[in-house]
């Protein structure tokens, strides 16, 4: 019967020992679990504001072209205005050209009268 007590509290030693065993895994995969479920929280959090920040960026995007393009049909306004500008500018100049042939001809004919009668 002393055998039958020692092999009975050798099991009952086993069965304590492997059941801290077991609860020491368990409690292990649960704190691995609850890790990896706050990598996995970060992770989204992460994910969220990086969504956030692409919808930002694409946002910017699309204004900065916008306004490059507004930029550009005010550019090309300016250029078509300068040509014109340029082109009345041309035109005055030849104006001004053939005046001031005009009077030096003018000029130079009464200077010639001018001298004749005196």
């Amino acid at each position: 019967m002393k055998v039958l007590q020692a092999t009975l509290k050798e099991f009952c030693d086993e069965l304590v020992k492997t059941k801290t065993e077991v609860a020491q895994v368990r409690l292990k995969n649960a704190e691995d679990k609850e890790r990896l479920l706050g990598d996995m929280q970060v992770m989204a959090t992460t994910l969220v504001q990086s969504r956030e920040q692409m919808k930002a960026a694409k946002e910017t995007e699309l204004e900065l072209r916008r306004r490059l393009a507004e930029y550009d049909e005010k550019f090309a306004g300016l250029q078509k205005t300068l040509q014109e500008t340029n082109t009345q500018y041309e035109g005055f100049k030849g104006g001004m050209d053939t005046v001031r042939y005009t009077s030096n001809q003018i000029h130079h004919k009464f200077t010639a009268c001018t001298d004749f009668l005196f």
